[in-house]
């Protein structure tokens, strides 16, 4: 493949490999008879030898993303088992991308970049493995604008900024194709409502051991410089205050959220276009709650505040890292593309992954 290739790539074999990739690729070639007779091959037929370069792996070649998504009721899940959150392809030999939500402190996600096609590419996946999974009771999606304060089911709720009416339409066929429940879109305009009805969660569950196991909820936020009531309060240094206590605001309820939430399954995804834009909304002490964080391209500076390594300036197009703060480490990967429409049917109505347009017969050995 030429295209979304650097002009020098190299990939090392030894030679016993290289050889017999070679044969395989003759062989498969020679068994498939002339061109009219070519079957059209599935991925399961073939493996690959030489990543794409600079283009955004397809779902369809992830084993491990494809059959979580597909997998049936977990009637043995417990509270404390982790959510997987599936993002891309790893630049290095290794198992596909993912991080893991559990309910413990600082288990919330933040992702920093001003890509944003790429962006709402990994939004998509978070929706996805939050929402597409064997756990949950799939009936018929949750309406747009249905805030119940309930938390029988697994819940995930959208802030988007809604700037691009496309790109709104293109998460809210998430909801329509893939058929997922307890999804929701909401607009700016019913952020302090989401974030109270999210607070009221939290606060019964901690007084309330029993719902405190209830299904995962999960708020997540396209563009977080967009929703001005969830700035921190510039006067709020966390000296405490002298008189009556301030009145609960949305930024407030947000914090709480924020560092009490994960403990009781209620989970926060940010986004935000740079790292300043984050500080200005989310203060020094709650950046600790993100203890995973997705970084693309950034300055040096930007890159050690968040990942405390300037590694994120040396990344290239098609790029991003995921840093743990838990651990202490960081993994560059590229992340998925988009969806398909058939790709996301494929998940609901059984059918197996579509084919891609790599076709190995294609190939000429010469």
């Amino acid at each position: 493949m030429v295209q979304g290739n650097h002009q020098f790539q190299i990939a090392w074999l030894d030679e016993s490999r290289r050889e017999q990739a070679i044969r395989d690729m003759l062989e498969c070639r020679n068994a498939s008879g002339t061109a009219g007779n070519r079957r059209r091959r599935r991925p399961a037929d073939y493996s690959m030898v030489v990543f794409e370069g600079n283009v955004a792996p397809t779902p369809e070649l992830c084993g491990p993303l494809n059959a979580a998504l597909k997998s049936p009721p977990d009637a043995t899940r417990k509270p404390a088992d982790g959510i997987q959150i599936w993002l891309g392809e790893p630049v290095a030999i290794a198992a596909p991308t993912r991080v893991e939500l559990r309910r413990a402190g600082g288990q919330n996600l933040m992702i920093i970049g001003q890509d944003e096609k790429q962006v709402d590419s990994l939004l998509a996946y978070v929706v996805l493995s939050c929402c597409v999974n064997g756990s949950l009771n799939n009936s018929s999606p949750a309406r747009d604008g249905d805030r119940s304060n309930t938390d029988s089911q697994r819940r995930l709720v959208l802030l988007h900024d809604g700037r691009d009416h496309e790109v709104v339409q293109r998460f809210r066929s998430l909801q329509s194709v893939a058929g997922v429940d307890g999804y929701s879109i909401a607009e700016p305009t019913e952020c302090d409502a989401v974030i109270q009805s999210l607070y009221d969660t939290v606060v019964a569950r901690e007084e309330d051991s029993v719902r405190a196991n209830g299904p995962e909820q999960f708020l997540v936020i396209r563009n977080l410089g967009q929703f001005r009531t969830l700035r921190k309060d510039d006067d709020d240094f966390g000296l405490g205050g002298f008189g009556e206590k301030k009145a609960a605001t949305a930024a407030s309820m947000f914090g709480d959220i924020i560092k009490r939430g994960p403990v009781v399954g209620v989970h926060v995804i940010v986004w935000s276009d740079t790292f300043s834009n984050a500080i200005r909304w989310i203060s020094n002490s709650l950046l600790r709650e993100f203890e995973t964080r997705i970084a693309f391209r950034m300055n040096q500076a930007d890159s050690s505040s968040l990942l405390d390594s300037p590694v994120a300036s040396l990344l290239t197009p098609g790029r991003a890292i995921v840093y743990r703060d838990q651990t202490g480490t960081s993994e560059k990967f590229r992340p998925f593309a988009w969806p398909s429409d058939t790709w996301l049917r494929s998940m609901t109505e059984g059918d197996p992954p579509p084919a891609t347009d790599l076709d190995i017969n294609s190939l000429i050995i010469e």
